[in-house]
């Protein structure tokens, strides 16, 4: 029914729509994404998605639409063939009117659903309790890794209910030798290479940062285990 203009109006919508989250995309299939940059990235996303979902965008891009197809002499689609509904389906003697959808009116309820379908699946893989436990983890892995000092409490309060999985002070303890162990004063350095590091460490070092390593156990197993892990 909405013919090629209806295909020109679709194009720009998803060029419009279909750019930012192609941004996230590929930021997820870089091998040295973390999850703090994939939480915050989703909420940035969320965040446009969010602004466009409205009449402004889409008036806008429905009138970049309409000089395009004049441009290039393209008819402009027919109204919705209009029909009452199935007398079978009326409670009531007096038959209900016919629905008369503007052509416009129908594109604008494309544009919103298709926003609103992304909006719902970003919602469903990063906003859940799961990813955040990830980040508490890695954000605590982090500032060891930067040699920023990070309090007992705020330990507890990132560790959430699995505090009781650790012996905190011995954590905290371990955190601040954890980037001598790096050999490196290196910012780039990531959860990746303690891991490597590790497994070539003596068994006696490693008992002695034990509590890290429980750390970055779950923080894998965790990380493992979240539903971007398998493709956006």
């Amino acid at each position: 029914v909405l013919g090629v203009f209806g295909v020109v109006f679709a194009l720009k919508s998803l060029s419009l729509i279909l750019g930012p989250c192609e941004q996230l995309a590929k930021a997820l299939q870089n091998i040295s994404y973390t999850a703090i940059g994939a939480k915050h990235s989703s909420e940035l996303l969320i965040k446009t998605l969010t602004s466009l979902r409205n009449d402004d965008v889409f008036n806008d891009t429905w009138n970049k639409t309409k000089q395009l197809a004049v441009h290039l002499n393209l008819t402009m689609p027919k109204n919705p063939r209009v029909c009452k509904p199935p007398a079978k389906l009326e409670y009531s003697t007096t038959r209900t009117p016919s629905a008369k959808i503007d052509k416009k009116v129908a594109l604008r309820k494309e544009f919103f659903a298709l926003i609103d379908c992304l909006l719902n699946e970003l919602n469903e893989r990063f906003t859940q309790s799961g990813l955040d436990k990830v980040v508490s983890m890695e954000t605590i892995l982090m500032h060891s890794i930067n040699r920023d000092k990070i309090e007992i409490s705020e330990i507890k309060k990132l560790l959430g209910i699995q505090e009781t999985d650790f012996n905190v002070d011995q954590l905290a303890a371990q955190l601040i030798m954890l980037p001598n162990i790096l050999n490196s004063d290196n910012p780039s350095a990531t959860i990746k290479d303690i891991v490597e590091i590790f497994k070539m460490l003596p068994e006696t070092s490693r008992q002695l940062m034990n509590q890290v390593e429980r750390l970055i156990y779950c923080y894998t197993q965790y990380l493992q285990h979240q539903p971007h892990q398998k493709g956006y």
